[in-house]
Parts: structure tokens; sequence; C-alpha cells
């Protein structure tokens, strides 16, 4: 009979032998004395596993501490670690030679005296296996050759594509592909998708090639796999391929949009500035990507903002002493556009502060614009003071004879002379004059002349003024 005769059915028999033929009654014993022999091998191979993984232990222990032994003793000999079997230990494990798992020789080694000089002298032990259990010690030990004997097992389904990926998406649209999975074992199967997690991504029903669901080998099911992006961010996910074995197969889910490259530098630098002046500074800034791109300028202290659009309703973006505009704009691919910065600096010092640039995207970076503000300082070549008794302009607050003027900041200078007549009133040493004497009115004559009367100074360069003195009548 094929039938197993397990725990169960024999007890079965053995409770029903009384009363039957002799036939029965042999056929039960000798059924009893056949599990009984099974029950023994059984207890007894799972005592042989115990004794060969302890054995193991024992002869990796000793052969360390052997080697280490040598070692303090000889130095070297790395060249004679074949003398060291492990498997001595397996000599003190009685099931081991009951079973006649290992066949032993016992010798010595004897080693040349001109090659290790001491008392030790190891033995060894050699092994003759029987080939069946060889492959049981196999099993328990494979070899140590640093490689998995489980490996990675073979795929039961594969999916086309293994990335399911989406591109050049914009917000509010509907996007849809098809994933295919193959069936490429021996063997029809039953697979269950498990939907992505994300809200932008969701799956249709299956279509399979029979009304049963099951995938014959070499068959395939498809899938529909939708995306709908609220954003243009990038977004991951995956889905889950299961069967009916345990291993699972992951499908990751991509969906990115190749991302606007503006080539704007990351300080833009105004450079220098008069005390109470205003400066403007032109960046030009172009998309060399391959999207466009809503980009939002605000400073760095207002972000994270729920509402961009709120915050940008002006053209300007401020943050004293710098205002950048336009603080939103758009820009396709090849297209460029002027960044306007405005720097009015009110200290003398180097000015420095932080914008974010905010993409549609989701991406965000941090740039920075600096500016340096010049104090205006007139340093002439020559200066003095007035003479004993001598009348000069109560106003004037240098007195200055010259002929060559040095422009020492960073900035071209624009200039222009006029000459007034003068406040000349006697006062005594200390002593302010009213603001009523002071008046500001232009010469009506022409004796005195400077050339040049206008121009530009450069930075850091020395400019020679020529001053005329002529008188075209004689006044008493």
């Amino acid at each position: 009979s094929n039938e197993i005769i397990g725990e169960n059915l024999l007890s079965n028999l053995v409770k029903t032998k009384n009363g039957r033929d002799g036939f029965h009654c042999r056929y039960v014993e000798e059924l009893q004395q056949a599990f009984f022999e099974y029950n023994q091998s059984m207890k007894e191979t799972e005592k042989l596993k115990s004794h060969l993984i302890q054995a193991r232990a024992q002869a990796a222990a000793k052969e360390k501490h052997a080697f280490e032994r040598m070692t303090e003793n000889l130095g070297d000999i790395s060249e004679y670690q074949d003398l060291f079997i492990g498997f001595i230990y397996f000599y003190f494990c009685h099931l081991i030679l009951n079973y006649c798992l290992i066949n032993m020789e016992h010798g010595a080694a004897t080693l040349g005296s001109g090659a290790i000089c001491g008392s030790f002298i190891p033995l060894l032990w050699l092994f003759s296996f029987d080939e069946n259990y060889a492959r049981l010690i196999m099993l328990f030990f494979p070899l140590q050759t640093g490689d998995s004997l489980s490996g990675d097992p073979p795929p039961i389904f594969i999916a086309k594509p293994s990335v399911v990926t989406f591109t050049g998406y914009k917000v509010g649209h509907i996007y849809e592909t098809t994933l295919e999975l193959r069936n490429v074992t021996s063997s029809s199967r039953h697979i269950r998708v498990l939907p992505p997690n994300s809200p932008h991504f969701s799956i249709g029903l299956g279509r399979f090639p029979s009304e049963e669901g099951t995938i014959a080998p070499g068959m395939s099911c498809k899938y529909s796999l939708r995306f709908i992006p609220d954003s243009l961010e990038d977004y991951k996910d995956f889905l889950v391929v299961e069967t009916q074995a345990e291993q699972v197969l992951l499908v990751p889910i991509e969906a990115q949009r190749p991302p606007p490259i503006l080539t704007l530098p990351k300080v833009l630098d105004c450079g220098y500035c008069l005390v109470g002046g205003l400066k403007y500074v032109e960046f030009l800034c172009q998309n060399v990507g391959q999207s466009s791109g809503t980009f939002c300028i605000i400073p760095k202290s207002q972000w994270p903002f729920s509402n961009l659009r709120s915050l940008s309703r002006t053209y300007f973006s401020e943050q004293p002493p710098f205002a950048v505009g336009p603080s939103l704009f758009q820009l396709e691919p090849g297209d460029t556009t002027v960044i306007e910065v405005v720097f009015s600096p009110t200290t003398a010092q180097k000015s420095r502060q932080t914008y974010t640039f905010v993409c549609d995207n989701c991406q965000v970076k941090d740039f920075s614009i600096e500016g340096q503000l010049v104090a205006l300082q007139l340093v002439s070549e020559e200066k003095e003071t007035p003479e004993a008794g001598e009348i000069h302009d109560v106003t004037a607050e240098h007195y200055v004879r010259f002929d060559v003027s040095s422009h020492v900041s960073h900035l071209d200078l624009p200039f222009q002379w006029q000459i007034r007549q003068p406040n000349l009133y006697p006062l005594p040493p200390g002593e302010v004059p009213e603001p009523s004497q002071i008046h500001f009115h232009p010469a009506t004559d022409d004796a005195f002349r400077i050339s040049p009367v206008a121009g530009l100074l450069p930075p850091y360069q020395d400019q020679e003024f020529l001053l005329t003195f002529s008188v075209s009548s004689q006044r008493c």
C-alpha cells in the first residue's frame, strides 16, 4: 500500500490486532519494531547533529590555542599551518565513531631538526569518508569559500519596465502607463499586487491571460498605473507583487522632472556706493535647463511661507539696504531675464543679506547680495591754516591752497565746481556765526576761474586743477 503509516494509524492497528488472524498480528509486531527503530534513529540523528556542532567548536578553539602556543615558542610558522587538523576533537565523539563517519589511522608526525626546533610534535589525523556520510558532513559544515551557499532565489516574475518613471508632468494633469509582469517559472502562478502608499499613484485592475487569474509559464499580466501630481516636485514609491512563494517583487515608481537651471551667481556683488546714494545693478539670469519654471524671490527669514502669491504682490523684495526684483517671474528653457538690485546704504560698512529662490518644483536655493558703503573724503597735496589776520569764509570747513586733489574711494566720482561769494565776517576765536548772517550767492564776476570745472574723478587717482585770477578793470 502507498498509504503513509503514521503514529495514529499504528496505534489503531495495535488496538485491533487481538482477535484477528496470525498474519495480521505478525504484521503489526513488525510494524511496531520498525517504528521503534525509526524513532531511535531520529533521536540519534538529532544527537549526532549536536555532537558535530560541539566537536567543530572545540576543534576550532583547540587549533587556535595550539597555533598561538607555537607562534609564541617558534615564531613565524605560517608555512606549517596545514599540520593543524581541527577534527582531532571528533575522536571523542562516540556516535561519530559508531557510525563510521571517521576512519582514523593514528601516527606521529615528525619534523626535520633543521626546520623546527622544539618539543612540540603535532598529531596528524587522516580521514577517509564514506560518500553518503561525506555529504552529511558537508551539509552541516559547508566549505569556507567566502561565498554564500544559499544565494538569491531565482525570480518568479519579471517587471517590464523594471522601474516605472514619469517625466515632463504638469500640475492637475493625469498620466497613465502600463506595467507588465511576466511569469518566468515553469509552472502557473497566481499573483497579488499591493497598491502604492502615495495618494499621487493609483493602480487599476489587472488584465490576465486566463479567466481564472492564473498566469501560465511565459505569459504575462498587465496593470495600468496612474499618476496625478499636485506639484512639480519629485515623487518616489513602489509596488509590491506577492506570489505563493515567500519572496516578493518590489517595482519602484519614480516621477522626476528635469529641473530648470539658472545662471545667476550665488553671490550678487553690488560693489561700492556713497553714503546717502542709490545704486542700481543689473544681473542677467538665463534658464539653461530643459524645463520651464516659476520662481519667487523672498528674504530667507520669511521662508517657509504657506502662500507665496500673497508674499509676492510687489515688484521688489526688500531687505534693507537691498531691494531685488522682480520678486516673481517665469522662465522657459533658453529664456533670459534681468534681475535688478537696488543698493541704498546708510552706514559706512559692508552689507550682506541672504535671499531664497523658491521654484515651483519645490526646490529651494539661497543666494546672497553684498555691497560696500563708501564715505567721501577730501584729500589734497597741501593743507594750510590761515595766517594771522587773514580773513576767510566762515562757512568753509577746510582752508586749502592746492592745485592737485587725490581721490581715495573705490568709485568714479563726478564733480562740478561752483564759485560763490564768500561770507567774510571777522569773528572772535571759537565763536560760531549766526545762520542769518550766512548767504550762498554765486559770484557775479568772472575774476576767478577753475579748470576743469566739471568731470569725473577716477578711483585712487590724482586730479590736477588750475585756478586762475584775472581782472578786466581796476576798481577803487
